[in-house]
C-alpha cells in the first residue's frame, strides 16, 4: 500500500509549485536577462504530445488594477516520465513563449514562428518538430533539443549542481488507446454502372438498372467472381475484376467452379 503522507511533514503544493518558480526565477536570471515578469502556473494534464502550455495575461490581480499574470501549464501525465532534464527544456520553452509575448510579435495562438525560433536558439535550445537535428523551425506542434555547449545546457548543470529537484511527480492518468471496433457497414459497389451502397456485409444487394449483384468490398476476389457467374460470361467477369483465367482454347468451354478456382489460385 502506498504511503499517503498522513502525519509526514510534507506540503506538496508548496514544494512542487515551490521547484517550478525556483527554476523560473534561475533561468530568468541565466537566459533571459531578468525581463520576464513573474508567472503562475498551474498542473493541467493533456494529450501526451504536449507536455506544456503559454497562455498570455489570463490572471487578474484583484488587488493592483489592470495588472495581470501570465499562465505557464504543465503536463504532470509526462513529468515522470520525461525526467528532469526535459521538464527544464519544456519550462523554458514557455518562458520563450512569454518572452516573445512582451518583447516580440507572436503568431497565431500555438504556431512557433520565426522570431520564437530565434529567442529559443539565443537561450540554447534548438527549435524542432521533431525533436533533434534536421526537423522543421517552426509550425503548430514544435519539440527541441539541447544546444551542446549552449547556454541552456550550462544553466541547466548549474541549477542541477545546486541539488535542484521537483520533490513531486504524478503517475500517468491517460487512458490506454481504445481498440478500434470492427467496421458494421460495407460499401457495396456495381461493376456495370458503378453505382455504390452501404450497408451490413450480410446484405445481398442488386443493382436495379443493370441486373447484377452488388459487390461487398469485404469479399475477395475469387467469391466476387463467384456472385457474377450467373450473370456475366467468365470472360466478362476475368475483364471486370482484372483477374489472370488461364489460357485455353477459343473454342473450350470454361466450366464456372474451373474459372473460379483459377481466379483464387
Amino acid at each position: 500500500m502506498t504511503n499517503t503522507g498522513h502525519n509526514q511533514p510534507a506540503t506538496p503544493t508548496a514544494e512542487t509549485y515551490g521547484a517550478l518558480d525556483a527554476a523560473y526565477t534561475f533561468f530568468n536570471e541565466r537566459l533571459f536577462e531578468g525581463r520576464l515578469m513573474p508567472c503562475l502556473f498551474v498542473m493541467q494534464r493533456s494529450k501526451p504530445t504536449r507536455c506544456g502550455h503559454f497562455h498570455a495575461e489570463i490572471w487578474q490581480s484583484q488587488a493592483v488594477k489592470d495588472y495581470a499574470a501570465d499562465e505557464i501549464a504543465i503536463n504532470p501525465n509526462q513529468m515522470m516520465s520525461a525526467g528532469l532534464q526535459e521538464n527544464m527544456q519544456t519550462l523554458a520553452h514557455e518562458m520563450c513563449h512569454l518572452e516573445q509575448h512582451h518583447f516580440g510579435k507572436p503568431s497565431r495562438n500555438g504556431y512557433h514562428n520565426k522570431e520564437w525560433g530565434a529567442m529559443m536558439d539565443k537561450i540554447g535550445l534548438t527549435p524542432s518538430n521533431t525533436g533533434a537535428p534536421g526537423g522543421k523551425r517552426t509550425g503548430q506542434q514544435m519539440a527541441d533539443y539541447i544546444e551542446p555547449g549552449g547556454a541552456f545546457e550550462a544553466a541547466l548543470a548549474e541549477l542541477l549542481e545546486g541539488g535542484f529537484s521537483i520533490p513531486w511527480l504524478s503517475v500517468d492518468t491517460t487512458p490506454p488507446p481504445k481498440e478500434a471496433k470492427p467496421s458494421t457497414r460495407a460499401k457495396f459497389t456495381c461493376v456495370g454502372c458503378g453505382s455504390n451502397a452501404w450497408g451490413k456485409p450480410v446484405l445481398h444487394i442488386h443493382c436495379a438498372d443493370c441486373s447484377l449483384p452488388m459487390i461487398p468490398s469485404t469479399v475477395e476476389p475469387e467469391d466476387a467472381a463467384a456472385m457474377l457467374s450467373g450473370y456475366m460470361k467468365p470472360d466478362q467477369i476475368a475483364l471486370t475484376l482484372s483477374l489472370s483465367v488461364p489460357e485455353r482454347a477459343p473454342e473450350a468451354q470454361l466450366d464456372v467452379e474451373v474459372y473460379i478456382a483459377g481466379a483464387a489460385a
